[in-house]
């Protein structure tokens, strides 16, 4: 529930304006789950102020060192390698916020009352129907017609509007990815079984981290079948994405740039000290070949050029 809320926060499009007032938001995301007391939420809040504040001064840096990065990435053209890099680099910089959630919300669950747990779980079981109404049910072209829209919304938030051809693109992909959804709602709701019987039992602070930490940053115990999907639904959106920046007009191009370069200067507002350059580097992939636009390997002629201009807007990093 917290991962979901500070997730949120450095997506949102106010985002200096969420990040400043984050307290608000995660106690508020808290209480929707939990229903928490005025003397709860006061015991709380120190807590929370600590966790916020290691973020804004321990991770938020990488965050923004990786976006520096990402966007001289998008400016030279995508290949698989950048992408895989890409990839690990998500999930680095997800456990990081996911230990900080963490710390953030074991504090609140060894204590709470029985109506409180009640509380719990029937909204942790709402959010099991709507998660199985918006992903699973429905036939399975019903099912396909909603995953293209949902890669086609998220797409179009960072590049504008996307030409026939590259929704068509987006629709042969998505149509050989693996159903994740129905084995991800049954792990899901096993771990989530598990919790609440944690929860009941009061258990230590160090047992209930030790059960977070293997549920929420390791995905310890997720079944050999969800762990494969997983792998090939990610090299699915990968040479997806390898597709479609070949495919890119210097446009949409400059509107990707510029989208990324603007969450990054808002973050980057937010550091509390300047960012050292041994960040940037740390979050830098290996040192890659600027993508041939003619590459036979990739698969087709693109319909649009990298142009010059667009080029030096990717590798042009503001102070």
């Amino acid at each position: 529930m917290t991962i979901a809320a500070l997730a949120t926060i450095t997506a949102c499009s106010t985002t200096q304006m969420a990040y400043n007032n984050a307290d608000w938001f995660v106690t508020r995301v808290a209480n929707d789950y939990l229903d928490l007391s005025p003397e709860q939420e006061e015991a709380w809040s120190p807590t929370l102020v600590r966790v916020l504040k290691r973020h804004r001064d321990e991770d938020l840096s990488h965050i923004v060192a990786f976006l520096i990065n990402l966007e001289r990435l998008v400016g030279k053209g995508l290949t698989q390698s950048k992408l895989e890099c890409v990839s690990r680099q998500l999930e680095d910089l997800y456990r990081r916020t996911a230990r900080l959630a963490v710390d953030a919300a074991s504090p609140l669950l060894i204590g709470l009352s029985d109506a409180q747990i009640r509380h719990l779980e029937d909204r942790l079981r709402q959010r099991r129907v709507d998660f199985r109404r918006a992903f699973i049910e429905g036939s399975p072209s019903q099912r396909l017609d909603s995953r293209v829209e949902r890669v086609r919304q998220r797409t179009v938030r960072w590049t504008g509007d996307l030409t026939p051809a590259q929704i068509a693109l987006i629709r042969e992909a998505v149509a050989t990815w693996p159903d994740v959804a129905p084995d991800w709602d049954r792990y899901r709701t096993r771990k989530q079984r598990q919790f609440l019987a944690l929860v009941r039992q009061r258990p230590s602070r160090e047992t209930m981290d030790r059960f977070l930490i293997r549920w929420w940053v390791e995905y310890a115990d997720r079944p050999p079948v969800l762990r494969q999907k997983h792998e090939l639904l990610k090299q699915g959106l990968i040479r997806l994405l390898v597709s479609l920046d070949r495919s890119f007009s210097d446009e949409q191009r400059t509107r990707l740039i510029e989208n990324i370069r603007d969450l990054r200067s808002d973050l980057q507002g937010l550091l509390p000290h300047p960012l050292d350059s041994s960040r940037i580097a740390y979050w830098g992939c290996p040192s890659l070949p600027r993508v041939s636009r003619q590459d036979p390997g990739m698969g087709g002629k693109p319909p649009g050029q990298l142009g010059q201009s667009t080029r030096k807007q990717g590798e042009r990093i503001r102070e």
